[in-house]
C-alpha cells in the first residue's frame, strides 16, 4: 500500500511541478487535466502488471514505461491536443521527468523502510 500511495504522490508532484514550470496555476483544474489521466492509466497498468502484488523494480519500470505515456496521451486526447506538435515533446519530457520523480520517491520509501527496520547498514 505504501508504494501505491508513494507512486500516486510522485505523479501528483510531477503534475504540479510541470504546471508550475509552465506558469500554470496549481489548482483543482490541474488535478482533473493532468493528474487524473496519469493516475487512471497508472492504476490500470499496475493492476495488469501486478505492480503491487509483486513489488519490485521490474514491475515498477514496466508500469512506468506503459502507464505514463498512456496517461500523457490520454490527457492530450481529452484536451483536444493529441495531434499537437507539442505532444511528442510532452511525451518525451513527461515520461522522463515523471520517471525521475517516481524513482526518487521509491528510493526514499525504501530508505525509510530500511531505517525503520533497525537493520544495521540498512541491509535488507
Amino acid at each position: 500500500m505504501r508504494y501505491l500511495i508513494a507512486d500516486l504522490a510522485a505523479l501528483l508532484l510531477f503534475s504540479a511541478t510541470g504546471a508550475a514550470f509552465h506558469g500554470a496555476y496549481v489548482d483543482v483544474g490541474l488535478v482533473g487535466r493532468t493528474f487524473v489521466p496519469l493516475a487512471l492509466s497508472w492504476l490500470a497498468v499496475a493492476s495488469l502488471v501486478g505492480t503491487y502484488r509483486a513489488p519490485g523494480w521490474r514491475t515498477f519500470f514496466l508500469t512506468w514505461v506503459l502507464a505514463v505515456p498512456a496517461g500523457i496521451l490520454l490527457r492530450q486526447l481529452l484536451q483536444g491536443r493529441l495531434l499537437s506538435p507539442a505532444t511528442l515533446s510532452f511525451l518525451l519530457a513527461g515520461t522522463t521527468a515523471s520517471g525521475v520523480a517516481l524513482v526518487l520517491v521509491r528510493l526514499a520509501i525504501q530508505g525509510w523502510t530500511r531505517a525503520g527496520s533497525g537493520r544495521p547498514g540498512g541491509a535488507g
